[in-house]
């Protein structure tokens, strides 16, 4: 061993470290994960990927710092490959951080960094076999995985269904022009959908809104009824990453529904709403307008559909 290597610890022991420390905060940060991942109102499908990913880094990460504290030549050809595909991953990841505003603390990169510059303590280091060569591979895919997580996997990814696949439509049953307003209207919110990706990408949420319209300020008509609706479709919540774009639009007269993703999926649904006459209305020249959006899972808001009464 050269005098160099005996004055700190070589490559080998730093790389050890390096990836033991790897295959320890994945494992936490995992277990730390876990149930907001298999929320149900999370994407079934990042939470699957995500948990693969996470599951592969933690197998990749103990296998090689276990073969390097051995010094399995396997090992010791695949850790600097290895090491390179994290720091590229590392570095990409601070850069996507700083250009969100954020100022990551690169604690990994540093380590990272201080294990790549160690000296070898095993020369000449041995050739890339198909040990190692499965070890290279398993980072890459790691790396690759990663990556695709959100763009892929997640609500509005490559994987889930557009808001160009949802046909929706709103119909209300405003009875005869001339016979004055009805004490009730009912209203009914379609929608179906023209494929349906495998798994689902989190809560959905229906708002339905109502207001008068001409210009009057006044609310002709107000909630009367939910009638009861099929089982995934609850009247009057919201959950899941939609709530902020559902709550803006549910400003004035509205009524939200959350759709369980768990329950519901990608079938096609119905909602119905009645709507009872206020007393606070005028009687001539009355006007109502009924809107409707889909929420979907965060990502997308579908388009608006309308539905008008006037007496």
């Amino acid at each position: 061993m050269t005098d160099q290597v005996e004055a700190g610890r070589p490559f080998e022991s730093r790389a050890a470290i390096a990836f033991g420390l790897g295959a320890a905060v994945t494992s936490v940060a995992l277990l730390t994960l876990l149930s907001g991942l298999w929320n149900p109102d999370s994407s079934r499908a990042l939470a699957i990927s995500t948990t693969a990913w996470a599951l592969l880094a933690i197998v990749v990460d103990a296998v090689l710092a276990v073969g390097l504290e051995l010094r399995r030549p396997w090992a010791v050809a695949a850790a600097g490959p290895a090491l390179v595909v994290a720091l590229v991953v590392g570095l990409v990841g601070a850069i996507a951080k700083l250009a969100q505003g954020s100022l990551p603390i690169p604690i990994d990169l540093i380590i990272l960094v201080w294990a790549l510059t160690g000296p070898r303590a095993v020369t000449p280091v041995p050739p890339l076999r198909k040990g190692a060569v499965a070890l290279v591979a398993a980072s890459l895919l790691w790396a690759v995985v990663g990556a695709s997580l959100a763009p892929v996997f997640g609500p509005g990814g490559a994987l889930d269904a557009p808001a160009r696949d949802l046909d929706s439509s709103i119909s209300a049953d405003c009875g005869p022009a001339q016979g004055g307003t009805p004490a009730t209207i009912d209203v009914a919110y379609r929608w179906s959908w023209r494929r349906s990706p495998f798994l689902s990408s989190g809560a959905d949420i229906v708002v339905i809104k109502w207001f008068g319209g001409g210009g009057s300020e006044s609310q002709p008509y107000i909630l009367e009824g939910t009638p009861e609706t099929a089982a995934g479709i609850a009247p009057g919540g919201m959950s899941g990453d939609g709530q902020a774009g559902a709550q803006a639009f549910s400003s004035g007269q509205a009524w939200p529904w959350a759709i369980d993703p768990t329950i519901q999926g990608y079938r096609p649904g119905e909602i119905h709403v009645t709507l009872g006459r206020s007393s606070l209305h005028s009687t001539p020249g009355v006007q109502l307008e009924i809107l409707a959006k889909y929420f979907h899972a965060g990502a997308w808001a579908s388009e608006l559909v309308q539905a008008s009464c006037a007496w």
